[in-house]
């Protein structure tokens, strides 16, 4: 995503452009930008509280799929600690670090899976009377 240069004047027509001005603003943590939550050069991503729930459990084969992105994920989040070890050590580290790899991403792909599943059918229970 690019960004447009805005002018002086486009800047002037835009909401709060007078509160971004420099001014006689304060250069610590009271300035506009700050306690108003407002920049003007972009917009805020939109993230909702949707983009952080588990994956739901009633189409099995996304659910097994999102829990394998998530593993995966995890893996390649351990494999830099462990390549910094693997640096510092004299012998060949290469088979402990893909089998922890292979650990950490099965391991956290079952585990999200489980948990997933029983918030699923925690949440069927208090629907049913």
């Amino acid at each position: 995503m690019a960004f447009e240069k805005i002018t002086d004047d486009e800047r002037a027509d835009l909401p709060l452009g007078e509160f971004m001005e420099l001014g006689a603003e304060p250069k610590g943590w009271d300035r506009a930008s700050i306690t108003m939550k407002t920049h003007p050069l972009h917009a805020f991503p939109d993230v909702s509280q949707a983009d952080f729930i588990l994956p739901s459990a009633t189409n099995k084969l996304r659910l097994v799929a999102d829990c394998l992105a998530i593993g995966a994920a995890f893996a390649l989040l351990i494999y830099f600690p462990l390549m910094m070890i693997g640096f510092m050590s004299t012998s060949d580290q290469t088979n402990l670090i893909l089998g922890t790899m292979l650990t950490v991403g099965l391991g956290t792909a079952i585990l999200v899976f489980i948990v997933a599943v029983a918030d699923e059918r925690a949440f069927r229970a208090e629907l049913e009377p």
